[in-house]
Order: C-alpha cells, then sequence, then structure tokens
C-alpha cells in the first residue's frame, strides 16, 4: 500500500522550482475544475496549472526531512514531455469516457496543501502516518492506469533523479 501513497504523491512531482519556506507564500489557490468541460489543450493547460500550485507545498514533504534536500531542486521547466504525457492521459481518460477521473483527482488538491502546511510534523518520512492526506490524493485505479500507461510516474520519477533529489534522499536515507 505505501507504494501507492508514492505513486499517488508522485503524480504531482515534476522537477520545479522550490523556495525555502515551511509557510504558505501568497501563491494561487487551485479551484476544483470540470476537466469533462475542457479541450485537450485546456487539459494539460490546467495540469500544469495545478503542478506548479502544488509543488512547493509538495516538497515541504522532503524540506523537513533535511533542509539539504530543498537547494537540489532546479527551476521549473514544463516540458515537450509534460505536453506529451499530459495529451496521452487526456486522450486514454477520454476514450474510455473517464475524464471526470481528473475532477475526482484534482477536487481535493487544496485541501491537500492545506494540509500539509497545517501539520508541520508532516514529512515524506511519516506519510503512512496521514491518512486524510493519503485519502485526499488516491487516485482511482482507472486515473493511476492512465497514469502509468502514459508515463506520468516515470517521468516525474526520471524528473526527480535527474534533479539529484532521489540520489540525495536516498544518502540521507542510507545515513
Amino acid at each position: 500500500m505505501k507504494i501507492r501513497y508514492a505513486v499517488a504523491l508522485s503524480l504531482f512531482l515534476p522537477a520545479t522550482s522550490f523556495a525555502q519556506s515551511d509557510e504558505p507564500l501568497d501563491s494561487p489557490m487551485h479551484e476544483a475544475v470540470d476537466f469533462t468541460q475542457l479541450s485537450r489543450s485546456e487539459f494539460i493547460d490546467k495540469h500544469e496549472e495545478a503542478l506548479n500550485i502544488g509543488w512547493e507545498p509538495s516538497m515541504q514533504l522532503y524540506a523537513r526531512v533535511d533542509p539539504s534536500l530543498a537547494e537540489i531542486v532546479p527551476p521549473f521547466k514544463w516540458t515537450d514531455d509534460y505536453v506529451e504525457t499530459y495529451g496521452c492521459l487526456y486522450d486514454h481518460l477520454k476514450e474510455q469516457d473517464a475524464l471526470g477521473e481528473a475532477n475526482a483527482m484534482f477536487s481535493s488538491m487544496q485541501a491537500s496543501i492545506d494540509y500539509i502546511y497545517a501539520h508541520p510534523d508532516f514529512s515524506i518520512l511519516t506519510l503512512a502516518e496521514h491518512e486524510p492526506f493519503i485519502d485526499m490524493l488516491q487516485p482511482s485505479d482507472l486515473y493511476l492506469e492512465a497514469s502509468m500507461s502514459c508515463g506520468l510516474v516515470a517521468l516525474n520519477a526520471q524528473a526527480m533523479k535527474d534533479s539529484g533529489l532521489y540520489d540525495a534522499f536516498t544518502a540521507f536515507m542510507s545515513q
């Protein structure tokens, strides 16, 4: 089950910038969107927007383990790989008449961001102890399968590896 949590979290983690702060900034709030009403292009744009908003709070989960991890994350780059991957996700969900799965996935995103800031003891190491957070971000089997099929999990994992965060976190854990 812990692997499923890590996969769910990795759906939100492209390589982007990270301001070193444990306090929420005056960043835009994530608002729920009806993905069933969006074109492919709008679907991709809304995912980019959500990832921009959710990145800094999600990185708090690593920074709280060791602040040096925050220094490793490179500036945000929304690449063609992400456009292609989210386009694939749209196509996959649309083919199955399941764009509503994205609604469920993102409907509680702002609540999950608020949860991170409301629980300063919460880190990537205590993830399993924070069931309310896990429940908020638990993708449906269909969304998870589409994400994996389109390579989103692998793309995010590669971004974490390319940034050095994966190796730094692994080294920290082996100490």
